[in-house]
């Protein structure tokens, strides 16, 4: 029985001890951080109150006339604990600003702070940009130079999100407690955004701080006398009026004040002082009129370069009755416009036609709610029997397409047919006639020179006009090429549409809507916003000028060689007769060939004056062609109505391809806080 109590009392001084042992450390602890953080409390406040007391002597030490300063009232002080919910405060924030008569701003920042948790130091953010806000409606833009920044501590700089960032303090290093910041800088607000008067509209602390503000005083010294009666401040957060927490004097030339209560976080002070015009001397903006010049400059460049490397030769041709001999209506549409493209590729169906190799049928095909009309093409030959490459392979390329008809024992091709399959033909053909063997006849070969100064304008052009803009506006220079790499691809598949090439209306549709979209997006977010917020919309309209003259300058650039300069002016020659040809001179050519009005349609198709053509001859020609089988009675009418219509058709389809798929109280001074220029904020890091 003895042993057993032995045992329990064992038992229980081993759990007690147990117990003592485990909880002792944290009952420890526990009293430890209570001590501890009474004795933190008691020094960070005699910290503070010598922070004070140090600023207040620096104060009182600075080599500034006394006028120039007022001392704030001595006022109650926010509890502590306010202060330490953020990681550190602003125990006072005094700005001095200098102003000259050039809009020049030159202002030192004393920022004094104490930090409640460990923090390298501060981040002062400074925006290169503003839109100007007054209290009647009306606002203007405003980009500001920063320069000769200087700091009492370690620093680094950048641009971002269209601020000066001011990064001061080590990485490696942390502060807790006090920190006094001094930042000494330059401030361009270039000219004056107003007709009739100047102004001062300036942020002297910003809406962007993200601590409070215990205590803030200012200093602005201004070049001349000015009224006092139009001297205006505003504080709180962005867009507030009124500067009830706010006491200010003037005296002289020099204005002075200090706020009577805390500014909370992301609230500021600014300041707006309308000055007679004229009070600020205006500087010539240099860099601006280079940028007005560089696109003026380049269209005079194109123009020069133009008239000594592209400008044609005048031939002038007498008018002619027949085109130039030897050639077929898709090589001369070729000569006449330099390149070749669908339509005469297309304008060999009727060439041909007069060949006999062909007839045409036009067929009028009804829909659901609506007819429209479509062709068939019947062979009346096997083989192609001429010696042209251009006209054998149109024929070849239709006739392996071609469907068999039992009943009349004769090839054919329709619409179906050709859909999404011919285009293969139709863009060798365009290939065969644009080699540069052709282009060698009629024109001369290319140099270098211009063609590098014509891309050197488009691109000095566009920088002057877009990038540097930009850059200026958002600061931040990867952003403004990326997006810009983005417009200038989209503007060139854009201009790649019109050359001459395979596709159809969808895919050049989707084509267009890619490249707004490409291009245009970024264009709108980035560029515009930035040409209008500098004030250069006039040098961005004119660039938008320049590049679309350079554009059309670099495509006539190739001057026509001899040969090719006489045969351009034979086929204007052509074409004049074409458009104003007299009714007897066309009876008498009808006369001398009765297939002369049908011969010379393929030309009038891709010289596109068909119309034209056709409207002459009525009442002169009232049989139809061997080739052509049309709905309804011939008429010059419905034969125009074919030419127009039908052939539109057969364009459509035999150059179709597939399309890939995808998937407060007191005057303001007419402004409103945070509502001028500078200001910014910061935070810690």
């Amino acid at each position: 029985m003895e042993q057993k109590k032995v045992k329990k009392i064992i038992l229980i001084v081993f759990i007690v001890f147990f117990l003592l042992n485990f909880l002792s450390p944290l009952i420890m602890g526990l009293v430890f951080s209570v001590v501890a953080n009474k004795a933190f409390e008691s020094a960070s406040i005699e910290a503070v109150n010598e922070a004070t007391l140090e600023s207040n002597d620096s104060d009182d030490n600075n080599e500034v006339p006394s006028e120039s300063v007022t001392k704030p009232v001595t006022r109650p002080q926010t509890p502590q604990i306010v202060y330490e919910s953020y990681p550190y405060y602003i125990t006072n924030y005094d700005v001095n600003i200098e102003v000259s008569e050039d809009r020049v701003l030159y202002i030192t920042e004393t920022i004094n702070t104490f930090f409640f948790e460990p923090r390298h130091g501060i981040i002062r953010n400074i925006p290169l940009r503003a839109t100007i806000r007054r209290a009647d409606n009306t606002k203007s833009y405003m980009r500001a130079k920063i320069k000769d920044i200087n700091v009492n501590n370690a620093f680094s700089l950048s641009n971002q999100n269209g601020n000066k960032v001011i990064q001061i303090g080590l990485p490696d290093t942390t502060i807790i407690g006090p920190e006094s910041y001094t930042i000494t800088y330059t401030y361009d607000m270039g000219n004056d955004p107003l007709k009739d008067l100047d102004e001062l509209y300036f942020n002297i602390i910003g809406t962007e701080w993200d601590t409070v503000i215990s205590n803030a005083t200012f200093t602005i010294k201004m070049p001349k006398d000015f009224d006092a009666d139009k001297l205006g401040f505003s504080t709180g957060t962005e867009g507030s009026i009124g500067h009830s927490n706010l006491e200010y004097e003037v005296n002289g030339r020099t204005i002075t004040g200090y706020t009577t209560a805390d500014l909370n976080s992301f609230e500021g002070i600014s300041i707006r002082l309308e000055l007679p015009e004229d009070y600020f001397t205006e500087t010539v903006d240099y860099f601006g009129l280079i940028q007005r010049a560089v696109p003026l400059a380049a269209i005079l460049i194109g123009f020069v370069l133009w008239a000594i490397w592209g400008r044609d030769t005048k031939y002038v041709a007498p008018i002619s009755f027949y085109p130039p001999n030897g050639y077929n209506s898709a090589e001369l549409g070729m000569i006449y416009r330099g390149k070749a493209g669908n339509k005469e590729v297309i304008s060999l169906l009727v060439y041909l036609a007069n060949q006999g190799y062909w007839d045409i049928e036009e067929i009028e095909k009804q829909g659901l709610f609506s007819s429209h009309k479509t062709f068939k093409i019947t062979f009346k030959k096997k083989n192609y029997t001429g010696n042209n490459f251009v006209e054998r392979d149109f024929f070849h390329g239709l006739y392996k397409l071609a469907s068999y008809d039992d009943d009349t024992q004769q090839k054919y091709v329709t619409e179906d047919n050709l859909t999404n399959k011919f285009y293969i033909t139709a863009n060798k053909i365009i290939k065969d006639l644009n080699s540069k063997t052709n282009r060698a006849t009629l024109f001369e070969k290319k140099k270098i020179l211009p063609y590098t100064l014509l891309i050197l304008s488009m691109m000095a052009t566009y920088v002057f006009g877009f990038i540097i803009p930009a850059y200026h506006y958002h600061g931040e220079l990867t952003l403004v090429l990326f997006t810009n790499l983005f417009t200038i691809i989209a503007i060139i598949v854009f201009l790649n549409l019109f050359k001459p090439k395979e596709g159809n209306i969808v895919t050049n549709l989707f084509a267009i809507v890619w490249s707004l979209g490409f291009g245009g997006i970024p264009f709108c977010i980035t560029i515009i916003p930035a040409v209008i917020g500098m004030g250069k919309l006039d040098i961005a309209l004119t660039s938008v000028a320049a590049l679309i003259i350079l554009i059309i300058i670099y495509k006539f650039m190739p001057k026509r060689t001899p040969k090719g300069v006489q045969l351009l002016g034979e086929i204007e020659g052509f074409k004049t007769f074409l458009k104003t040809a007299e009714k007897a001179r066309l009876e008498a050519l009808v006369m001398e060939d009765p297939n002369y009005f049908y011969n010379i349609l393929p030309y009038t198709y891709v010289l596109d004056v068909s119309d034209k053509w056709i409207e002459q001859f009525e009442g002169i020609v009232y049989d139809a062609p061997e080739w052509y089988h049309g709905v309804g009675a011939f008429s010059t009418v419905t034969f125009s109505s074919f030419m127009s219509h039908t052939m539109s058709t057969a364009s459509s389809s035999m150059t179709s391809s597939p399309s890939s798929s995808s998937g407060g109280s007191g005057s303001s001074g007419g402004g409103s806080s945070g509502g001028g220029g500078g200001g910014g904020g910061g935070s810690s890091w």
